[in-house]
């Protein structure tokens, strides 16, 4: 898929609903308010594509403790997350 230039590579510090802590890179697709099965409490959070598991994944914002962007050559897919 080709590169879309609005779309970044971001290095989130997170810890996901395990309390599990580790260093994930993302490619940001969308922001909502929402709940799901990992986050029961509704909440902001980001839809992305975790480019280490190269899968789309959901965070909660409240869960990320630090955000650093970046540009690693990453090939996201597309806007259309769905």
């Amino acid at each position: 898929m080709s590169k879309d230039e609005n779309q970044r590579t971001v290095t989130i510090d997170y810890t996901n609903y395990r309390g599990e802590r580790a260093t994930r890179r993302i490619v940001p697709v969308r922001m909502d308010w929402g709940k799901n099965q990992y986050h029961t409490k509704p909440c902001w959070m980001i839809t992305a594509l975790d480019c280490d598991k190269d899968e789309i994944r959901t965070f909660a914002i409240k869960d990320i403790h630090s955000w650093v962007e970046g540009d690693d050559n990453v090939q996201p897919i597309s806007n259309d997350a769905s």
